[in-house]
């Protein structure tokens, strides 16, 4: 449903220390437990991510195609 609000949670994989930028892509976009679609729903931005450490990357997620969402789910 296009504009749902839903509670959000992060579960994050772990990712080897490269000394580059990482861009995960294993990531799973829900919108009222409904899968959204990669450039289709929605795109990825990323930080600069290359620093080792709990909470030492960033992904964004902007919804397109006419959703939006207060809050999400998203899975690495």
């Amino acid at each position: 449903m296009k504009g749902a609000r839903i509670p959000s949670s992060i579960q994050r994989s772990a990712k080897t220390f490269t000394g580059s930028q990482i861009k995960p892509e294993d990531v799973v976009v829900l919108l009222d437990g409904q899968t959204l679609v990669k450039d289709l729903d929605y795109k990825l931005t990323y930080g600069e991510n290359i620093h080792a450490g709990d909470n030492a990357g960033v992904v964004n997620i902007t919804l397109i195609n006419g959703y939006s969402a207060k809050n999400g789910a998203v899975k690495t």
